[in-house]
């Protein structure tokens, strides 16, 4: 007797998948999405108080009041940047260059006191690793790609609070963020143009690594170094990893790829492989 898993299983999709469609349509329907669920989006900083110190919203925190102060800063100059797209059409071109010039030096500065160094892999503390070989991640090796508006010491909260509760040392690929208008935006260019960041590079270039290296303890047999790749990802980071998949996937054998385990929440993404 068929379940209900299996009569989905067998049934073809009514509608072909998104990659089907010209990008440009792709591009307009999610500004579509977007556009009807802002009303939505303060949702994204709530609850406004919370008691929970290791919560990314307590007020009590320097590191907290900082993230806070610096993604308001840069939401409004997402903003004024938005405006500037309409401007070109009757201002004289100079003092357009000017402006946009203007926006773009103070974003980069926000963003570099936000994210620090691009590239960075943030690695948790180790104070709640539990287990034999779990310290240097002998055995199974985590990582973890954040979502939009999280800035370096967002991600260390976050790294830590997953070792906390896992037991695990935790590599944390930067997701680099420059505020929630400019985050929206390459959520966008990301999933319908396929645009590679730095931090697809970053994250193919780690889980590639992990994946092929070799255990040393074992010179004459080509024994994998890491028994399991876990890769917890969310929103925007689930959108990296659906396309770093596709990279991995082209230049990976199966048999190395079985051992590499992808745990989602929030996915931004429109397609998985």
């Amino acid at each position: 007797m068929n379940t209900l898993a299996d009569n989905q299983a067998n049934t073809p999709l009514l509608e072909s998948a998104p990659t089907r469609y010209p990008p440009p349509y792709l591009l307009l329907l999610d500004l579509y999405v977007v556009l009807s669920n802002l009303p939505s989006l303060p949702g994204i900083f709530l609850p406004w108080r919370t008691s929970n110190p290791r919560a990314e919203l307590y007020p009590y925190s320097l590191g907290n009041l900082s993230a806070i102060l610096l993604g308001g800063l840069l939401i409004l100059v997402g903003l004024l940047s938005l405006l500037l797209l309409p401007a070109w059409l009757f201002l004289p071109g100079v003092v357009w260059l000017c402006w946009f010039a203007g926006l773009a030096g103070v974003t980069w500065v926000l963003a570099w006191v936000l994210n620090g160094d691009e590239g960075d892999v943030v690695v948790s503390s180790g104070r709640y690793v539990r287990g034999e070989g779990a310290e240097e991640g002998e055995d199974e090796k985590w990582f973890f790609v954040n979502g939009v508006v999280t800035g370096e010491f967002w991600l260390k909260g976050n790294v830590d609070e997953i070792e906390r509760q896992f037991g695990r040392r935790v590599w944390g690929v930067h997701n680099r963020s420059y505020g929630l208008v400019l985050d929206l935006l390459q959520c966008l260019i990301q999933r319908d143009l396929r645009y590679s960041s730095a931090c697809i590079r970053s994250l193919y270039r780690n889980l590639r690594t992990a994946l092929l290296e070799l255990d040393p303890s074992s010179p004459t047999i080509s024994k994998p170094k890491h028994k399991k790749i876990i890769l917890l990802a969310h929103s925007q980071g689930a959108l990296i990893t659906s396309l770093v998949l596709d990279m991995l996937y082209a230049d990976i054998p199966t048999s190395l790829l079985s051992r590499l385990e992808v745990y989602t929440f929030g996915n931004a993404s429109n397609t998985f492989n």
